[in-house]
Order: structure tokens, then C-alpha cells, then sequence
């Protein structure tokens, strides 16, 4: 979701390709387990029969730790297109976190992994402090901008801004497939600056892939590196097998892949919070009418990964206190 969840490109892509949460062992070995750890503390206390409401839900990766003991059940929310795999006692709804389509007070536990900050944050906030029941409580998982994560991704829009905007391989890809493939299928044989002007369009593609091979291991973006490296190669080594407007398809679908892990990227840096953000965090909370607000580091091997934020909804008694 982006932060006015207007635009969810980027997070569409994403879990639609079967990605179980922003932070998973593949990108980040031991810092899934570390978040993971602070839900299955919270729903093996949860009492029989708790329904919880998990914001901005992804593929549902908080909903699956909520089923593992069978006393919880509830409702996973997202604004992009995702495809969360549930167990029977949890259900799935597209909506905004800002405009919940929810009673009030209907939710004994609201919850975000990595989500709640990339939205429109006061009016999340106080939507959450409307379906939340007396003395529920809500737990948010925030990505911190000194983490690891936030660090990482800013590395990584460094290099892909140089692939993107300096090396332009795309541009050169779709240059060379047009002179290359034209020449090659024309009836009659080529002039020699025609052929020229190919093998020199021909000549900067594979300079672009040689500089993608000696490059990504050292990057932050190495990942995204090999597959461009990778896939534009394979559509050269190919290009006999398919019509012209198929290849030049593969190169756009290449470069908007790279581009939404990109933007990406970019909100996660821009949704980030330091210490002084969380506490505003704590501000609107208590402006809302929730109690008890506060927030703490997740550390994982001496190394910040996130902030651990909690507030509760007061009591019964006490409602009449709340905006």
C-alpha cells in the first residue's frame, strides 16, 4: 500500500508473487523469526475466542501465527491485491485501513506487520481506535529508520537508480531488438551501415550485461542485478523463437518489475520512522483516545531491525473519555 494507498502497483507485484511478509528469511536471515516471535507471544496469552484485525495483512503472514493455537480468529484488511492463504476461522477483506467497512468496537486485537505507517497514519489511527473493544489492545510492528531494513533498501535505490538511469539497459535492450531482429528477417541482405548500426546496438547490450555480471555480487541491489542481467540476456539468446513485439514485451515487463521493487523500496524508506516519529506515534494514539501508548527497538544480533509499538483502548468505564 502507498501512503495515501492510492497507488498499490508496487505491493500488487509483490504479493502476487507469493511473498509471505516484507521481512522473510531470504532477505533478512533471523529477522522474520525475531518479529514472528513478538505474535506468537501475543496470541498463545490471547484468551479463547479473541478476534483480532490485522492491517495492512499482506498475504496473511500475522494471520497464520494468530491460527496456530485455535483460539483466535478475525480479519486480515489490505488495499493492494494480495493473496493471502487463510485457515477457515480467518477471512479476507479489500479496504483502505483509513475507512474500515467495521463496527465499532468489534475487534478485540488490531494489529500491523509492517504496514500501518505507509498509510495515511491519523486516519489509521483513529479507525483503529473505533474497532477496537474495550481494553483491546493494538500491536504494530514499524519499520525503523535506522534498522537494518530501512538501511538495506537505501543502499539498494542507490544501485538501482545507476542501473535505471546511468547504464539504461532497457533502452539499450529494445534498440538492439529492433535493429538486430529487423536485419536479421529482412528479404534482402543488409547495407553495411545498416549492419554497423546493429552490431554496434548489438555490442552496447552485451557491454550492459557484462557490467550486470561483474557487478551484482557486490551490490546491495545484486539480486535484482542477476535477474535483469539474466532475463535480457535470455530474450536475446532467443529472439529467433518469437515476433518482435513479444520480445520488446519481455523487456518493458523486465524493467516495470524492476521499477515497482523500486518504488517499493521508496515508500519503505519514506514510511520508516526515528525515535522523534514515534513518539508522535504515541501522541496521536492518546489524541484518539487510546491509553497506555508507548514503543521499544527489536534488536536482533546487536543490530535494530524495527520498533514494537502498543497502546490498549481504555475500559468500559472509561470510554467516555475517548474522542
Amino acid at each position: 500500500m502507498g501512503e495515501a494507498e492510492e497507488n498499490t502497483a508496487h505491493w500488487d507485484h509483490f504479493w502476487q508473487q507469493g511473498e509471505a511478509a516484507c521481512c522473510d528469511d531470504r532477505a533478512s536471515p533471523g529477522h522474520a523469526a525475531a518479529v514472528d516471535s513478538i505474535w506468537t507471544s501475543l496470541f498463545e496469552s490471547a484468551p479463547a475466542g479473541t478476534t483480532v484485525l490485522d492491517l495492512c495483512t499482506g498475504n496473511g503472514s500475522v494471520l497464520a501465527i494468530a491460527g496456530r493455537g485455535g483460539n483466535v480468529s478475525g480479519l486480515g484488511i489490505d488495499s493492494a491485491r494480495t493473496s493471502p492463504k487463510l485457515g477457515q476461522d480467518f477471512g479476507f477483506l479489500r479496504a483502505s485501513a483509513t475507512a474500515l467497512p467495521l463496527a465499532d468496537e468489534s475487534y478485540d486485537v488490531v494489529t500491523s506487520q509492517f504496514g500501518i505507517e505507509y498509510t495515511p497514519i491519523e486516519a489509521s489511527m483513529a479507525e483503529v481506535a473505533r474497532v477496537l473493544r474495550p481494553s483491546g489492545q493494538s500491536v504494530f510492528v514499524v519499520h525503523a529508520a535506522a534498522g537494518v531494513t530501512a538501511t538495506a533498501a537505501r543502499r539498494q535505490l542507490d544501485d538501482l537508480d545507476e542501473l535505471r538511469d546511468e547504464q539504461q539497459p532497457f533502452l539499450a535492450a529494445r534498440e538492439a531488438l529492433e535493429k538486430v531482429v529487423m536485419l536479421e528477417r529482412a528479404g534482402a541482405p543488409p547495407t553495411p551501415a545498416a549492419r554497423a548500426d546493429a552490431e554496434a546496438a548489438y555490442g552496447r547490450v552485451y557491454a550492459g550485461l557484462e557490467w550486470l555480471a561483474a557487478e551484482w555480487q557486490a551490490r546491495a541491489a545484486g539480486k535484482v542485478f542477476r535477474n535483469t542481467g539474466e532475463l535480457l540476456q535470455h530474450t536475446f539468446q532467443h529472439r529467433q523463437a518469437f515476433p518482435l513485439p513479444v520480445l520488446l514485451d519481455k523487456v518493458d515487463e523486465t524493467e516495470a518489475s524492476v521499477g515497482f521493487h523500486r518504488d517499493r523500496l521508496g515508500a519503505l524508506v519514506a514510511a520508516a520512522r526515528d525515535q522523534a516519529r514515534m513518539a508522535e506515534l504515541v501522541e496521536l494514539a492518546t489524541r484518539v483516545g487510546l491509553v497506555d501508548a508507548e514503543f521499544e527497538p527489536i534488536y536482533v544480533d546487536g543490530q535494530m531491525l524495527a520498533w514494537r509499538f502498543t497502546a490498549r483502548c481504555p475500559a468500559e468505564e472509561r470510554m467516555g473519555e475517548r474522542l
